[in-house]
């Protein structure tokens, strides 16, 4: 095989708001990810879903290691249909695919997230209640209902996120809030999500910061 050419990574994801908070993320808070400055492409495919991008991403990116020195492949556990699986096998199989259609060992990557994106952008409860200009005490006491732990977590980011920032916006999320929620995430490094430190600790070791 010859030399990749082209851009730094390629990343496929399976829907329009993992597109826009992988951009923020990966765009312009590189130096939070201990990382250095990518050239990238954020790909979603029009059309697919998240069991479409587990089942046949190895397809969608055939080739592709010849303009792209790396590839990671992020989508969701839960729509994945092979939720009775663990997440980390789901990420095996891919992987093993994508080696079988030509990505070299180390060169591509595959993140389930379990249960989905919003954990990534899940910050602290004080960074949370600024977005919605409420006191973090009274925050707290509305997402006990969604099974909130001592951590400021809670166990479904997506329903709570949806339902708290409706009761105080009374608009649905966008894809804009996703992104402002990526913007402004504190410390990146503390999120102690698995698929999140598996696509850090990926990254790290594919493009760490150069040090002059």
């Amino acid at each position: 095989m010859s030399d990749p050419v082209g851009q730094d990574l390629l990343v496929l994801v399976a829907d329009n708001d993992a597109r826009d908070v992988l951009e923020v993320l990966l765009g312009s808070r590189t130096a939070a990810l201990g990382i250095r400055a990518l050239d990238l492409t954020v790909l979603r495919i029009a059309g697919t879903r998240d069991a479409d991008v587990y089942r046949k991403a190895h397809d969608h990116l055939r080739g592709m290691w010849r303009h792209y020195a790396h590839a990671v492949v992020v989508f969701d556990h839960e729509g994945s249909g092979a939720e009775t699986k663990p997440a980390e096998d789901l990420e095996s199989e891919l992987e093993a695919r994508l080696r079988r259609n030509g990505w070299p060992e180390n060169r591509a990557a595959a993140v389930a997230i379990d249960p989905e994106l919003e954990a990534w952008v899940w910050g602290p409860l004080g960074e949370l209640a600024g977005l919605w200009d409420t006191a973090e005490d009274h925050l707290r006491r509305q997402l006990v209902a969604f099974d909130l732990d001592a951590q400021g977590k809670v166990r479904q980011p997506k329903e709570a996120l949806r339902a708290i920032h409706y009761r105080h916006t009374q608009r649905p999320v966008s894809g804009a809030d996703l992104m402002r929620l990526a913007r402004t995430r504190g410390n990146l490094a503390e999120c102690r999500d698995r698929a999140f430190c598996k696509l850090l600790r990926v990254l790290r070791e594919w493009f760490p910061v150069e040090v002059s």
